[in-house]
């Protein structure tokens, strides 16, 4: 059986590298036409994977930041001006997942940052 301690021995480096693929493989899932909760499913499982490779102390609380900006950026700012338009959005006018992966990113853009620092 697979441990979870083997994920959280991998080097930071490859952990940043993983956590930027997983964000970016999920807009490689949207060209498959999939509906909003099919995505949302697939987001949430993604945030769990970034979240058991790696995970750094209250890496959690970076999580919620995202998920919270990038809530109000999408709906509040998205009042006054939009680039960018979601058909059958459920969420304020916006998809359910959208704030997931920013949450995701944030997550991810900490990782690698932490990487080109180090």
């Amino acid at each position: 059986m697979y441990s979870l301690s083997v994920l959280s021995e991998l080097s930071p480096e490859l952990v940043a590298i993983i956590s930027a693929l997983i964000w970016v493989g999920f807009f490689g899932l949207q060209t498959l036409s999939l509906g909003e909760k099919s995505l949302t499913v697939a987001a949430i499982l993604l945030s769990i994977l970034t979240v058991i490779i790696g995970y750094q102390s209250n890496e959690w609380r970076l999580f919620v930041v995202g998920l919270g900006l990038g809530l109000f950026v999408e709906v509040v700012l998205g009042l006054f001006v939009r680039h960018q338009h979601w058909t059958n959005a459920s969420l304020f006018g916006v998809p359910y997942w959208l704030p997931i992966v920013w949450g995701i990113a944030f997550v991810a853009m900490r990782r690698i940052g932490n990487v080109i620092v180090a």
